[in-house]
């Protein structure tokens, strides 16, 4: 249930202490929700209107945090939902002293790439933000890397005022 007022019709992205909400979209997707109630994880939920149609995790490990997971619901897909979720994934990495926001694909679908990532190897995520949940659970099950696809993003600029 998001908390601000808005416009009806209106999408509205709000960071969420309800694990609950991400976990329910998350197990309808089949996306791993392993290690989702980790405490330091900043969850977001996109609502438009009373519904749910999307969230998205952010787990921040000193300078690098890593997009555990994204999703949008089927419905609502093209319409931006992801790339706003995205953008307060940025945000909420950055301000939480991430310099380097780095992201996991299941199936490479080009989002990631669109968004100014560039493709790594899943070796250096896991590197990367070490002592996280994700990279606990890939360097646990090193099988289940072999169809994923991690990508990078430098957000140390990210809020910067240029000149």
């Amino acid at each position: 249930m998001p908390l601000r007022k808005r416009r009806p019709g209106e999408l509205v992205i709000e960071q969420t202490n309800d694990s609950a909400i991400v976990r329910g979209l998350l197990e309808r997707a089949a996306i791993c929700v392993g290690g989702i109630d980790w405490p330091a994880a900043c969850h977001l939920a996109a609502f438009i209107d009373e519904e749910t149609v999307g969230a998205a995790t952010v787990e921040c490990m000193i300078d690098a945090a890593v997009l555990r997971a994204i999703y949008v619901s089927e419905l609502r897909r093209g319409k931006a939902v992801g790339a706003k979720l995205l953008s307060a994934a940025r945000k909420a990495a950055h301000t939480r002293g991430a310099r380097t926001l780095f992201a996991i694909e299941r199936q490479e679908r080009g989002f990631f790439s669109h968004q100014g990532f560039e493709r790594v190897a899943m070796e250096e995520l896991v590197r990367g933000v070490e002592g996280t949940p994700t990279a606990d659970l890939l360097a646990a099950h090193p099988q289940a890397i072999a169809g994923m696809f991690a990508f990078k993003l430098d957000i140390s600029a990210d809020g910067m005022i240029q000149r």
